[in-house]
């Protein structure tokens, strides 16, 4: 049992450390916030392996939490952290949609190329409706978060490149 709880323990809610800060400024800054608006309520969840998720917690719920025994979860999963640096979650995408176009940098797909989003092929040209450059939310042609992607033109033909999209979900079998 001794063993048992150790193994648990480490599944436990923590400050970010200030690299993890970085990388989650860094990815907020490029998709268009001046400031980290989780910046108060960032908690890193790290059982040792080789990704960390990081949630926002906001303080009312950080004493209840911090009495659990074991965290797997708590708030809004921002995303994960790891060898690649961070990546956003699909959570964060749907929270941040409403603010697509000021602050949050998006890019607006055809139903053509939500499809091709989703099955997590690159969109190219006439698929596109709305483009920015770099990191986005990619949002349908209805407003609703597809995932996240990057922009990119290349000799004045528009591509996205999914980063994460829905169709991750469902594909990886969770």
């Amino acid at each position: 049992m001794q063993g048992e709880e150790e193994g648990l323990s480490r599944y436990r809610l923590r400050p970010p450390t200030p690299r993890e800060e970085r990388l989650v400024e860094g990815f907020l800054r490029a998709i268009g916030f001046k400031v980290n608006p989780y910046a108060e309520g960032m908690t890193v969840l790290d059982p040792g392996g080789k990704f960390k998720e990081v949630f926002y917690l906001p303080w009312g719920l950080r004493r209840a939490v911090e009495r659990l025994p074991l965290h797997y979860s708590a708030g809004l999963n921002l995303g994960s952290i790891g060898e690649r640096g961070f990546r956003p979650s699909l959570h964060l995408a749907r929270e941040l949609a409403p603010l697509c176009g000021s602050p949050v940098k998006c890019i607006r797909l055809s139903p053509r190329g939500e499809k091709l989003f989703l099955y997590s092929r690159d969109v190219y040209g006439d698929n596109i409706a709305s483009h920015t450059s770099g990191a986005a939310l990619v949002v349908g042609s209805n407003g609703q978060p597809l995932g996240w992607g990057v922009g990119l033109s290349r000799d004045g033909l528009l591509i996205v490149k999914p980063l994460r999209d829905l169709g991750w979900y469902l594909r990886r079998g969770g």
